[in-house]
């Protein structure tokens, strides 16, 4: 149009060189790029080299290092006191916990218990140890399969290992009336004939 000034020719020409214009991309990563004098050396043997220096430290060790037993002990009290209170605690370290069956249910409760630093556990479970059963008590290893080993047998060693202030001990057999009014609580976590059930449910209530 005769009376619309024309852009300027500056403007115009910035745009179109903008437009057209393609931002320039990073070299790709190469092993010249790694081995520049520019880029200080090769940086890859750099890494490498830093790697190798690093120590190593094996989980058992670095567990050993934390402190003595006693002062993980300490440090075990102190968090369940500021969490329960002095006279829970107490009460606590006095339990003494009968479990029967060392299944998923039964290898799970003996478990927590013993972290949470009851006085002792007992475990009691005669069934031999099968392929199934590995589905289920995360104890059971191949070599307790083909050993034979109970159940209650197979779970003792990792339970011990757990808490070295928990007494863990194995019954050979089902308990008699008066072992079984011995325990502060019983758990039965397999299924037991009902005139056992019943037995034991009667001496651990009197």
């Amino acid at each position: 149009h005769p009376y619309l000034p024309s852009p300027p020719e500056s403007n115009s020409f910035r745009g179109s060189r903008y437009m057209s214009s393609k931002r320039p991309q990073p070299p790709s990563p190469s092993d010249d790029n790694l081995t520049s004098p520019t880029s200080g050396g090769n940086k890859r043997a750099r890494i490498r080299s830093r790697r190798n220096d690093m120590p190593t430290v094996n989980w058992g060790d670095w567990l050993k290092s934390t402190g003595s037993a006693v002062d993980q002990e300490q440090e075990r009290i102190d968090r369940q006191r500021a969490a329960f209170g002095g006279e829970t605690v107490a009460r606590i370290k006095d339990l003494s916990v009968l479990i029967l069956g060392c299944a998923g249910t039964g290898v799970e409760t003996a478990k927590n218990l013993i972290l949470s630093n009851v006085g002792a556990v007992t475990v009691w479970d005669s069934e031999v140890c099968s392929e199934s059963h590995r589905g289920a008590n995360f104890y059971v290893t191949p070599g307790d399969v083909r050993a034979g080993r109970t159940l209650a047998e197979s779970s003792v060693a990792e339970l011990r290992s757990l808490n070295p202030y928990c007494k863990v001990d194995v019954l050979d057999a089902l308990p008699s009336d008066g072992d079984v009014a011995g325990y502060s609580a019983v758990v039965v976590a397999r299924l037991l004939p009902r005139p056992d059930l019943v037995r034991i449910n009667e001496a651990a209530r009197r």
